[in-house]
């Protein structure tokens, strides 16, 4: 259950992963959420000038922490390149 449970949390790094999973299903999820955000953004139009800047200033606080999430998801796959480089390492010896 823990280890189900660590998939949502999207901003804390494991650091001692050896597997791409988590990394590549973070950054798909938010690569998706962002580009559904921007492709609904560019779809509708609204005229009332109050409700579009609203709308705006909203997807804009949903794609902050999808891009905070994506890049902690590239650092978690370049650290999971470096533990399996290290695993690898040990077993040669």
């Amino acid at each position: 259950m823990k280890k189900f449970l660590s998939y949502f949390n999207m901003f804390e790094i494991n650091l001692y992963s050896r597997s791409y999973k988590s990394g590549i299903i973070r950054m798909a999820v938010s690569l998706a959420i962002m580009l559904a955000a921007w492709a609904i953004r560019m779809s509708i139009t609204i005229k009332d000038p109050t409700i579009n800047i609203i709308s705006a200033v909203v997807l804009f606080a949903l794609m902050i922490p999808c891009v905070l999430c994506f890049f902690v998801a590239a650092v978690e796959c370049l650290q999971v390149s470096d533990n399996i480089k290290k695993y690898n390492e040990r077993g040669k010896k």
